[in-house]
């Protein structure tokens, strides 16, 4: 039951964060569009808004449907390796790609306790 709690918590604050996220994508806000300028993404904002809105629908919805939960987590375990990988190759400080690696840790780590949880 505990665990079950804990994924159900960090599936929720997971969605809650790619919300947030996907809207500052989709508004463009010049925060995001200079990060995206600085790491050479090849992608466009909205791209990754709708990618992290997806996630989203697919964490909640995962709170009931289990299996949904745990392949949303690693999927987005996967999406924020490679944001990872794209600021570290731009040599970006680690200020600016700690965000990206504390929700690809979160990321897992939902995916390793939903598993757990079953």
């Amino acid at each position: 039951m505990a665990m079950e709690s804990a994924t159900t918590i960090l599936s929720l604050l997971l969605a809650f964060i790619c919300v947030a996220s996907a809207l500052m994508d989709f508004r463009r806000h010049p925060s995001i569009l200079e990060s995206m300028a600085r790491i050479q993404s090849p992608y466009p904002p909205e791209l990754l808004g709708r990618i992290k809105a997806a996630a989203a629908g697919g964490l909640i919805i995962g709170v009931w449907l289990e299996w949904l939960g745990s392949i949303t987590a690693i999927c987005l375990a996967g999406y924020f390796f490679i944001a990872v990988a794209y600021h570290r190759k731009a040599k970006d400080s680690i200020k600016d790609t700690a965000p990206a690696a504390l929700l690809l840790i979160v990321s897992l780590a939902t995916f390793v306790i939903s598993i757990i949880a079953k």
